[in-house]
């Protein structure tokens, strides 16, 4: 759900707030990270800020790691970016429906590794109903940035993306078959949902290569016959 009286259009805006006329700056406030002290200061100094740019009718967005700092600054933002693995992001990614009223979002490591790469920027994202995701490059202290490219990292980012786009092309024309209402269309419609509802069923850490091959070419099989038979 969007804080209530925000519209999808004010997204963008998200994590801006207008200081005087003309000039705006961010407002988001990163509470531990590996960049970051994750200490009870750290996340006391984000909570005044952000109460005090609430005060100011200013829309707040955070990056958070642990569920302490959200807990202590979720009174005062608009928008929460988790990380991954948190618990929450974690209960939905398994199906869970639980969420709060606030702009969503996740993140990860993306250096760290190929799988979670494909699968955070793809199943997963889909399948936990967040806004968005954002895979943050974060070179260890005191490392060159350039020194831990690895186009694998880029490729399975890529590849998650395009799964959610089969999904995406799957819906659309599923969406337009379903509006014609003919009962002759019934019984080829409930077995595409049944097999994307077992496949977003399995655990989304445990999927193989070779499983999600299979998928997007059931996936194109099934957009292809749904959209001859519109």
């Amino acid at each position: 759900m969007a804080p209530e009286g925000y519209r999808a259009a004010d997204l963008s805006r998200l994590l801006f707030a207008q200081m005087g006329e003309e000039q705006h700056f961010t407002q988001r406030a990163a509470v531990g990270q590996q960049h970051c002290q994750p200490v009870d200061a750290d996340t006391e100094a984000a909570v005044e800020r952000a109460r005090l740019l609430r005060q100011a009718r200013h829309q707040v967005g955070v990056t958070v790691s642990d569920d302490a700092a959200i807990q202590r600054l979720m009174p005062y933002v608009d928008g929460i970016n988790y990380k991954y693995d948190m618990p929450y992001v974690q209960a939905l990614v398994a199906g869970g429906t639980d969420r709060t009223n606030k702009w969503e979002w996740y993140w990860w490591d993306a250096r760290e590794s190929v799988v979670n790469n494909r699968i955070y920027s793809g199943i997963a994202l889909w399948k936990s109903g967040l806004y968005g995701c954002m895979p943050f490059w974060m070179p260890k202290e005191g490392e060159n940035g350039s020194a831990s490219l690895d186009s694998l990292l880029g490729e399975a980012l890529r590849e998650g993306i395009n799964d959610t786009r089969y999904i995406t092309t799957y819906m659309k024309a599923l969406r337009e078959l379903k509006d014609k209402k003919r009962v002759q269309d019934k019984a080829y419609i409930e077995t595409t949902e049944a097999y994307l509802a077992a496949f977003l069923a399995k655990p989304s850490e445990k999927l193989t290569p070779a499983e999600l091959r299979a998928f997007r070419a059931k996936m194109a099989e099934f957009s292809i016959k749904l959209a001859a038979m519109l």
